[in-house]
């Protein structure tokens, strides 16, 4: 059954302070319709980003907007780091380590000016 804007903005408005099952209670749907939605249309909770997300400013210097990257099996393991621990650094919600850095950076294949794009950005924030 299709969702109607005053769902969907119901939705919107209680992602995060409520659980899927809890808006699937109240929209009269079932917490896995609720999950299933968000999912397809890609809307998770604010989570409270690392000061400095580099992994997303990375995708987003070397593919103008980071949403338009998306790594399949042949690229986690290119870049040697799994799939759960990737999504939490592009999330933002874990800052990653200089290696972790330099494996991502080697797997999309960033030039040495995108990097310095990149490191000036980081040293600008600093002050």
């Amino acid at each position: 059954m299709a969702w109607s804007a005053k769902e969907i903005a119901f939705l919107k408005e209680n992602v995060g302070k409520m659980t899927p099952d809890e808006i699937g209670k109240r929209l009269f749907k079932s917490g896995r319709a609720v999950r299933l939605y968000m999912y397809r249309n890609h809307i998770e909770p604010d989570y409270k980003k690392a000061e400095t997300c580099l992994v997303e400013k990375m995708l987003n210097i070397k593919f103008g907007n980071a949403k338009y990257f998306s790594p399949d099996r042949d690229w986690f393991e290119k870049a040697k780091i799994g799939q759960k621990r990737f999504a939490l650094l592009r999330r933002g919600k874990e800052q990653a380590t200089e290696d972790e850095l330099k494996k991502i950076a080697k797997a999309i294949q960033m030039s040495t000016d995108e990097l310095f794009e990149l490191f000036k950005s980081r040293q600008l924030e600093l002050f």
